[in-house]
């Protein structure tokens, strides 16, 4: 019988952190520990999981593997699992908690997460909501990567594996010059990826 490897909580909390951010610097300090204590526990973490979940660059810092980017989103969601199971098993309401991360397209975000978020953070007081503003090739990468969990945006055909709903079809523009025609109507949706909560 082979012996399952011994994966803890800090090694997957210090990977999620230094993917989130590309960097075991950025990610100690946000964690409040040295580097070395990052660099070390992902260096364990891949070995028990037989996979290399990053590749490191000097000089520019981390990038993360097919394997990585995989592990991250699942990394993400047993995370989230653990903190609902803690949450059920003491006994709290359902408000919703935990965090959200949010993507947005850059041009329509000042127009549209405003609202938005003052809406989820007035029905949900408990649950925290990060955003990060995108253009089209980072929304993609964002969604599949694990990096965002839900995306607003123009539908640009972002592919079957992605999940979307539409939320609203933009007005059609006015031309200045009436022998030009407008441009087709752009709808506002929302994605993410298939098999997140």
């Amino acid at each position: 019988m082979t012996k399952k490897p011994d994966v803890t909580l800090a090694q997957l909390r210090y990977f999620i952190e230094a993917a989130t951010h590309l960097s075991m610097t950025r990610a100690a300090e946000e964690l409040f520990v040295a580097q070395s204590a990052v660099s070390s526990a992902i260096a364990q973490l891949e070995q028990q999981v037989g996979a290399q979940l990053f590749i490191r660059q000097r000089s520019r810092g981390l990038t993360l593997t097919p394997a990585g980017q995989q592990f991250l989103g699942d990394a993400r969601a047993l995370l989230l699992n653990l903190e609902e199971a803690l949450d059920t098993a003491r006994g709290i309401d359902n408000q919703v908690r935990g965090t959200i991360r949010i993507g947005c397209f850059v041009t329509l975000a000042p127009f549209i997460l405003p609202a938005i978020v003052s809406r989820v953070r007035a029905e949900h007081p408990y649950l925290d909501i990060e955003v990060d503003e995108l253009d089209t090739d980072g929304a993609r990468a964002a969604l599949r990567s694990g990096r965002v969990e839900l995306l607003i945006g123009y539908d640009f055909g972002f592919g079957n594996d992605i999940r979307t709903a539409v939320l609203s079809d933009a007005p059609r523009t006015s031309s200045c010059r009436p022998t030009i025609r407008s441009p087709p109507r752009r709808r506002s949706f929302c994605a993410s990826c298939r098999g997140s909560r």
